[in-house]
């Protein structure tokens, strides 16, 4: 622990003895800290041990990918179905496009018949090597391209920036894009429909209808 993370977690333990609280939750609730710093204070006072449990099994290279890993084992409970596997190597149908190691796919485990399903791809980035190489930001942006174009699963990217300071946009992105695709791909509500998310843009929806009469048999139904 650093001299930040040391101050950090004896600042919220003196909030706990000021209001008489026993857990951080209470504080976040009554809005004396926000998400992020409840979830990051969560995750800052859990001993080596109960990381290294957390951690069994997996293969992180890095203190991003752990950090990630603690925060959707820890926080992302309320989906006992959803594994998240790190390090996975994708092999490539064309040999000019190469072979990719991605960081984590999440998959939805089908109890009905044993089996995972693959849901989206989650990558981390430096914030330093992803973002001001602009070499790199080319090379991420072809990857998932090429990622997508074999396996048609969507790719969300998370900085170390968005891990370390903001965790509860991460979980809030990764809780959203879990149950739209669980209701819309595996539990086959019939109230589910992706237009539902622009139906109130009536700009946009005059623009689909217009689509939809000059490409007939769409299947998609306003």
């Amino acid at each position: 622990m650093n001299n930040y993370t040391e101050a950090f977690v004896k600042k919220i333990k003196s909030l706990l003895e000021q209001y008489n609280f026993s857990n951080a939750s209470q504080l976040a609730y009554e809005g004396i800290i926000s998400e992020n710093d409840y979830l990051n204070y969560s995750i800052d006072i859990l001993d080596e041990g109960k990381k290294r449990d957390i951690l069994a099994g997996s293969t992180c290279q890095s203190p991003l990918e752990e950090r990630f890993l603690i925060l959707v084992k820890s926080f992302i409970g309320e989906f006992s179905n959803v594994y998240f596997i790190d390090n996975i190597k994708i092999t490539s149908m064309r040999a000019d496009w190469g072979n990719y190691k991605v960081d984590f796919i999440a998959f939805y485990y089908d109890s009905e018949n044993k089996s995972l399903k693959p849901m989206f791809i989650v990558e981390l980035d430096s914030d330093e090597y992803h973002h001001t190489n602009v070499n790199q930001v080319y090379k991420d942006k072809e990857r998932d391209q090429i990622i997508i174009a074999q396996m048609g699963l969507p790719i969300i990217r998370f900085t170390f920036s968005d891990v370390f300071k903001n965790p509860g946009y991460c979980r809030s992105i990764l809780i959203e894009t879990i149950q739209t695709i669980i209701d819309g791909h595996y539990k086959h509500y019939e109230a589910y429909d992706p237009l539902n998310r622009i139906k109130h843009n009536e700009k946009d929806v005059r623009r689909i209808i217009e689509g939809l009469k000059s490409n007939p048999g769409t299947g998609w139904k306003l």
